[in-house]
Order: C-alpha cells, then structure tokens, then sequence
C-alpha cells in the first residue's frame, strides 16, 4: 500500500504541476508519486479555485516564453555557425541537411535565408536538370561539383575566354529586370512566379 498523502500536499502536487513550468513527469519524479496518481490529484483538484485563473494565464505565458527561448538558442547555435550565412545556396543547403538531427529543418531554413521548398528540390532536383553556371571558381572548385553530381546535376559552364556563351541569358535578365521586376513589387512569392511567367509567354 502507498503511502497515504495530505490533502495539503496534494493540492500542493497539483499547483506545482500547472504552474510551475515543469512538465507532470519531473513533477511526479521530484514529488516521489506515480505519473497516474499525480494526474488523478490535478483532474480532482483543476475546477477548484485552488489555482487562479490569473495563475493559470502566467503559466501559459511562461510557456510561451520557454518554447520561444528555446528557438531563440536554437537559432543562436546554427548562428554560431555564421561563415556559412555567407555562402552559396547549394553549400547552405548541405550545412542543412548535415545539421538535421541537431535542429529541426524549418528552423535551419529560416535561419539559412532558404526557403524549405527550395530544400525539397536541392535534395532531388528533376532528371536530367541542367545546372549552368559562369567559370567562376566556386563553381569549378572540386566540393560544389561533387555535391552537383551527387544530386544528379548535369554540369554545364560557359566555355573558357567565350563571353557569348551566357549572352543571350544575360540579355533576358538584364531586360526582364528592367521591364518588369524593377517597376514592381509583389504581396507573394506566388504573384511573382504567375507575373514573370505572364511576361515570358
């Protein structure tokens, strides 16, 4: 047979689980009572005006506060990490899905400046997808084509000493900015694509 509580500490059992912040289980450990007992005390005890509601309000707002302080540090540790902020897209991508088990991906997106779309079709670009790029020599350096290859990109890079290769794309966008997207804003990323679209076609 358990040993026989106080109504006293039993109410006491009960306020320290809502409103300390604490979760039922460290309540339940620290106070020496079973997980089910504790729950039976707080179901008998939670419509008794033993605890206010104005209690009740702040301990909802502790929450609050804990899980954004939480974030907060989550942020903070990839942000330690901030020579990567600083990279290209593809070597972001790769900082994320290294760091998956540490922080969840949204987070690491937000903080990367990388939308989790954007994760989506790194990790499986289409078949086939072309990836062009100038010769710039973070495009040729050995990492960034093993990371192309390994997502199943095929390399395409303007040839040495040939500045007609990329003309015709640089006319594109050099007009498409001029015509359209410097005269412009738009409320959603979706607007955009649907009025860049509409120009092209």
């Amino acid at each position: 047979m358990g040993l026989k509580r106080t109504d006293e500490f039993r109410q006491d059992a009960v306020r320290i689980a809502l409103i300390s912040g604490l979760t039922r289980k460290q309540v339940a450990y620290d106070l020496s009572v079973g997980m089910s007992t504790l729950n039976k005390w707080i179901t008998a005890y939670r419509d008794t005006d033993m605890v206010s509601k104005e209690d009740l309000g702040l301990a909802e707002e502790n929450d609050r506060f804990r899980r954004e302080v939480r974030i907060l540090k989550e942020e903070r540790d990839i942000l330690k990490s901030n020579a990567v902020l600083r990279a290209s897209k593809a070597v972001r991508f790769r900082f994320i899905e290294e760091h998956r088990d540490a922080f969840p991906a949204a987070h690491l997106c937000k903080v990367m400046d990388v939308s989790m779309r954007g994760l989506r079709a790194f990790r499986s670009p289409p078949k086939d997808c072309i990836h062009h790029t100038d010769s710039g020599s973070q495009y040729c350096s050995h990492d960034y084509q093993k990371i192309l290859r390994q997502h199943g990109f095929k390399v395409s890079m303007n040839g040495k000493g040939n500045c007609y290769d990329n003309a015709a794309v640089e006319t594109f966008f050099k007009t498409i900015k001029a015509e359209l997207i410097w005269r412009h804003s738009w409320e959603t990323r979706r607007k955009a694509e649907m009025a860049i679209f509409e120009y092209i076609n």
